[in-house]
């Protein structure tokens, strides 16, 4: 990017100079009139604390410019723009403004107390921003002398001036440098907020969503473009027919996702044929498969008329320039100079369009093949774009981890996958450094990047560097050096070679697309890449710095760990400011206002009697220390108390499901066949409810019909569905069951599986039966009664009674009901469950009675979610059973698909199947 700075007036000139030097750094200094212009600001910002006769418009302009940094003009003018949409609440209770000072360029304020209440006692509401700077400047006249004779604006702007050279000497240069915007920094976008308070992956929906591309579709193709040395075939016929591809997919009738899948299926029969030909042709397909799934850095949805005049017109030009090239170079100068030769050999009309076909294909390589950025705009109408702000979250790689442990994939490109991601979270590694890594490069917990010469060479001589890992990734990485020891493979081998071709990376184009794919589908955003991961390496070093920092010079080590020369290459890195940003403020406020419990309590809209109790107590607790700053801790303490809208709200969330060609074999647990039924049973079922069920447990259709078809079979043998009428049979085995389920979910004897979550289950869940042979779930199936009760009798009640004890249920939440009018041989059963139930649990069975009724078993059990008393029978929604029936059935349900059960009722003793109807299979 451009080092230029993006501000409009960003340099504080006359109050502090700046400078730059080779490296690209900023660098501050001080003039003869620097201490009087930050007087002046501070002046500005006691005055602004203190006074209470201020309008609500330019106070809140006031308190933005001095507890908030906003200091330039287009930044304020844009922020009031930006309320209230631009307002959100993280999951912490901190609220959040955001606004775009440039084009892609966003910037946020976590909002400190002072601005926070303000906009609770009066709501969100326009700003007149004329009226607003009128009496602010009319404020700063009577407040600072020195500027008491200039228009509103001029004055407005002396202060913005001044905020900056505060903000220079106050602040850390880093931040200094973005609020000045001379280096500014880009923050990340709501939707990587959102996965990180949900936990969910983004969903894109409509008629622009993109496809899916299988890895080895895209994996043939980097094979080609970075190991494969065959050249030949007839490059002109397949760059026809690539175009041919894209125009007839785009006159496909449906929509843009209709559309651009057609366009990948027309080119993926010519796939082989570009692996063949060449890496440019390779290259090319490569692009435009990439272009069509993922869109551009600014855009990821593309339109197809985009697609159609981006790719047709570039793809021939750009065809003869690569064949004048050997290899492909890493040089952005180089590339410049191709991309400038294309532009002169066409219109002028038409180079702005092609201009950004090339930048797209420019950030292609960039993002899949380690190419150096360009260093300018390729069209003098294309503005810089702004750094590609997003990280991978800790939670996101946890996953993918968890889909790797459970996946049937190739054992070997699983583990180098588990691996890679491992030391990718750990280190920053660009996918050139990983892939050219070999065991002579690990030393224990330290890796080093020093390629050999006959690999990649580096960046930069600063691209040779030792990391320590964290115990995790050296514990991992230790195994699997063993594993190639054990293979055979030397010191000079590679790290994830093969051990057939010990100089080519295992499936090494698989293993970089798989890479790709696995962070796509655990964040649902398809602009991440493998270079995301350094993104989110840099920025968490550079927070963990800022709050653990021991020296002036803490950026240093975290450039060197990035591979780079200078600190200043940070600046596209770092995205998490916000809070970094308030504590800053927060510490040079406090270091240059003195304010009294009075003021705090004014500020925070609370009694100040309140406020200097809590001020005591703080006292009380860490001593009589420096009282101002411990009143500025009380202030910064202030919790929102107003409700704002979610930094979530309006972005379409989904659970995160593995990728298609990840197979996740093993059969699903108890715990999410529960959650498969609960969703199936859901009262208002979407239009596709098997792919909304999919979505919500990360399986795939063929799961969920098994557990359907496994909850029917068990369901009809304990007699809880048999239908009055004989149930139509359609050809398709799946619809039939679904359809037979949800017929029963709509019965009487349905069962609420949201139950399952009651308090009194939670200890049963860590027991649960792990078969069908398994005496408690067998007890359950003979006591399972329509009507929702649990029957018992002696033999049953004492296996129950046994297996609730062990699963560290109460015996004072437990109890019985009896009919009353008792015959002889009841009274008898009676008394033998009331012996059972006190040797299991030790204590005497509560024991309640009931009116005969058809739909009641003479006896049955109580099971309440509070503890029995002998004469108080407890309500009926206190003992529901539904929940246990719920468990009881997932066990069953599981346990038929782990074990590959055809037929339950096989299973089973004679008494039981008659119980429930014959089973129509």
């Amino acid at each position: 990017m451009s080092p230029k700075p993006h501000g409009n007036g960003a340099a504080p000139r006359g109050a502090v100079n700046v400078r730059g030097d080779r490296a690209g750094r900023v660098r501050y200094s001080t003039t003869s009139s620097s201490v009087a212009t930050k007087c002046r600001f501070s002046t500005f910002q006691k005055a602004l604390l203190h006074e209470i006769s201020l309008g609500w418009e330019a106070r809140l302009l006031g308190l933005l410019i001095g507890t908030e940094a906003v200091l330039t003009r287009r930044d304020l003018t844009l922020v009031i723009a930006a309320l209230p949409d631009g307002l959100s609440a993280d999951r912490s209770g901190c609220l959040l403004l955001e606004w775009e000072w440039g084009e892609g360029w966003l910037d946020r304020r976590m909002l400190g107390p002072a601005v926070c209440v303000l906009l609770e006692q009066r709501g969100v509401q326009a700003v007149s921003e004329n009226a607003a700077i009128a009496e602010l400047a009319g404020f700063v006249r009577a407040t600072v002398p020195f500027w008491d004779d200039e228009s509103d604006e001029i004055v407005v702007d002396r202060v913005l001036t001044a905020g900056r050279a505060w903000a220079v000497l106050m602040l850390p240069p880093f931040l200094a440098a973005h609020v000045c915007r001379d280096r500014p920094l880009c923050v990340l976008p709501k939707s990587a907020l959102a996965r990180r308070e949900s936990e969910l992956a983004l969903s894109i929906s409509g008629e622009l969503a993109a496809p899916s591309v299988d890895i080895s579709t895209m994996g043939r193709l980097l094979d080609a473009i970075h190991v494969a040395d065959t050249v030949g075939g007839d490059c002109r016929a397949l760059i026809d027919a690539l175009k041919t591809s894209i125009r007839e997919g785009a006159r496909t009738d449906g929509t843009h996702h209709r559309m651009r899948q057609e366009m990948l299926r027309l080119i993926g029969a010519h796939m082989e044929a570009a692996c063949r030909s060449g890496w440019q042709t390779a290259l090319l397909f490569a692009w435009t498969v990439d272009l069509i799934e993922s869109g551009t850095q600014r855009v990821s949805d593309l339109a197809v008329n985009t697609i159609l005049g981006y790719v047709p017109p570039l793809l021939e030009p750009l065809m003869l320039e690569l064949q004048g090239m050997t290899t492909l170079t890493r040089d952005a100068s180089a590339w410049f100079e191709l991309y400038q030769r294309v532009l002169a050999s066409k219109s002028a009309g038409s180079r702005k369009s092609l201009a950004s076909a090339m930048s797209s294909f420019h950030d292609h390589l960039v993002r899949w093949h380690g190419i150096d950025a360009l260093e300018q705009a390729l069209h003098a109408q294309l503005p810089d774009p702004p750094p590609a702000a997003n990280t991978i979250w800790p939670h996101e790689l946890d996953r993918i981890h968890q889909w790797l442990e459970r996946c049937d994939f190739d054992d070997r490109l699983r583990g180098a996958i588990s691996v890679s991601l491992r030391l990718a979270s750990s280190c920053r590694l660009r996918t050139e450094e990983l892939m050219t890594l070999r065991l002579r490069n690990v030393q224990g917990a330290v890796l080093e990047v020093a390629p050999m010469i006959r690999d990649r060479q580096p960046k930069s001589d600063s691209g040779v560097r030792a990391m320590r890992l964290d115990e995790v990734a050296a514990s991992v990485l230790d195994d699997w050096v063993r594993r190639r020891r054990t293979e055979g493979a030397t010191d000079i081998d590679l790290l994830f070679g093969d051990p057939h071709q010990p100089g080519h990376v295992y499936r090494r184009g698989t293993m970089h697309a798989a890479l790709i794919g696995l962070l796509r589908a655990a964040t649902g955003d398809a602009s991440v890449v493998f270079h995301t991961l350094s993104h989110a390496w840099c920025d968490r070093q550079i927070v963990r710095g800022n709050q653990e920092r021991g020296d002036l010079n803490w950026l240093n080590p975290i450039a060197a760990g990035m591979g780079h020369f200078s600190a200043s290459s940070l600046q596209p890195y770092g995205h998490q400011y916000e809070r970094w940003l308030q504590g800053a403020l927060h510490a040079a406020l406090s270091n240059s206002i003195n304010l009294s419990a009075s003021d705090c309590a004014r500020l925070i809209g609370e009694p100040p009697a309140s406020v200097r109790k809590r001020l005591e107590r703080l006292r009380a607790r860490e001593g009589l220390g420096d009282r101002n700053a411990q009143i500025w801790r009380l202030l910064y303490a202030y919790e929102v108390k107003s409700t704002w809208p979610d930094v979530a709200e309006g972005i379409a969330l989904v659970e995160p499901v593995p990728p298609s060609w990840l197979k996740d074999d093993p059969p699903p647990s108890i715990e999410r066949v529960a959650w498969i039924l609960e969703d199936l049973a859901t009262q208002k079922p979407p239009e596709d409810l098997v792919a909304w069920v999919c979505r919500r447990n990360a399986c795939v259709p063929e799961v969920a019909y098994s557990v359907v078809h496994a909850a029917m079979q068990i369901l009809r043998l304990v007699g809880a569905w048999s239908p009055s009428r004989r149930i139509w049979r359609s050809g398709d085995h799946d619809a039939h069951f679904l359809r037979e389920f949800l017929l029963w979910n709509e019965s009487a004897d349905r069962i609420d599986f949201r139950r399952r979550q009651a308090a009194k289950y939670r200890a049963m869940r860590s027991a649960l039966p792990s078969s069908v042979g398994d005496a408690a779930w067998m007890s359950w199936v003979e006591g399972y009664r329509r009507s929702g009760h649990f029957a018992l009798d002696p033999t049953r009640a004492a296996t129950l009674f046994d297996w609730l004890r062990r699963c560290g249920v109460s015996g004072l939440s437990v109890g019985i009901s009896v009919c009353s009018g008792a015959t002889e041989g009841l009274a008898r059963e009676r008394a033998a469950i009331r012996g059972a139930f006190r040797a299991a649990f030790g204590v005497p069975c509560p024991t309640f009675e009931h009116a005969p009724h058809q739909a009641r078993p003479k006896i049955y059990l109580l099971w309440s979610t509070q503890p029995v008393e002998e004469d108080v029978r407890p309500p009926s929604a206190a003992i529901s059973l539904d929940g246990f029936h719920a468990w009881m059935l997932a066990a069953g349900v599981a346990a038929v698909l782990r074990d590959q059960i055809a037929e339950v009722s096989g299973l089973l003793m004679p008494s039981i199947v008659k119980k429930g109807s014959a089973y129509d299979g």
